[in-house]
């Protein structure tokens, strides 16, 4: 085959990829997917005097369905699963040896109603920001602690759960959306603003304690990143609704 028509066939393939990669959000849409995030940063230090291993994880999933009311801008709900694991051992060697080992875990789960808009910058990229109100429906917390000091080891342990509506969080997320297709995006977020709102009344599971407080910030890339897939079901077009009621 000749080379030239070789290149125009592929100029051809691409430009037609690149047209139907070419996603039309219309009012009516409805989008299902999630976003997730995760992180985690294991750490060892020794020296002649002892060692400390350290090892915090974060993970963060987040599926959600919504309905586009115009164009640009969406309504939807989402469910928001938390997982958070601090862990710290220390071993000191002079002048006696001491130990310690701490270790902290957190799960939770909320429920979020979210806001999205949506603004094109090419045939397969456009610009989001959404805006999510959430607050936990359930939560979990444990805490060990082991220390051994002078041949003696002493551990303890504990968990406490928390009540619907303790927490209430508003979060903003500006994001990048890359089409696949007109049916599939992946979207990438960088950036994070956040306000939380926190309420723990007395009861036995706390130790009949009560804390509240506010609490507002940023994060930024590489704190901030996640990643999230959606699928876009395109309202049917008036005539074929027409034709089915026929």
């Amino acid at each position: 085959m000749n080379p030239k028509k070789i290149t125009s066939l592929i100029i051809s393939a691409l430009s037609l990829a690149s047209i139907n990669a070419n996603a039309q959000i219309e009012k009516g849409t409805i989008f299902l997917g999630g976003i997730s995030a995760f992180n985690t940063s294991p750490r060892e230090i020794s020296d002649m005097n002892g060692s400390q291993k350290t090892n915090n994880t974060n993970f963060w999933i987040n599926p959600r369905g919504g309905y586009y009311l115009s164009k640009s801008f969406a309504l939807g709900v989402s469910l928001d699963y938390n997982y958070s694991r601090n862990y710290q051992m220390d071993n000191t060697l002079t002048p006696v040896f001491q130990s310690s080992e701490r270790e902290w875990i957190q799960s939770s789960l909320g429920f979020s109603i979210l806001a999205r808009y949506n603004k094109p910058l090419s045939k397969r990229f456009a610009f989001f920001a959404e805006g999510t109100l959430s607050t936990q429906v359930w939560d979990k917390t444990k805490n060990y602690l082991k220390e051994t000091s002078g041949g003696i080891t002493t551990v303890i342990s504990g968990e406490t759960k928390g009540k619907i509506g303790r927490n209430i969080a508003l979060v903003v997320r500006p994001g990048i959306t890359y089409f696949v297709s007109p049916k599939f995006g992946i979207d990438a977020t960088f950036a994070s603003v956040f306000a939380n709102y926190a309420n723990a009344k007395p009861d036995a599971a706390n130790g009949y304690t009560s804390s509240k407080g506010f609490s507002t910030g940023y994060s930024f890339f590489p704190a901030a990143l996640s990643l999230g897939a959606h699928f876009y079901i395109a309202p049917k077009p008036k005539k074929q609704i027409r034709e089915e009621e026929e």
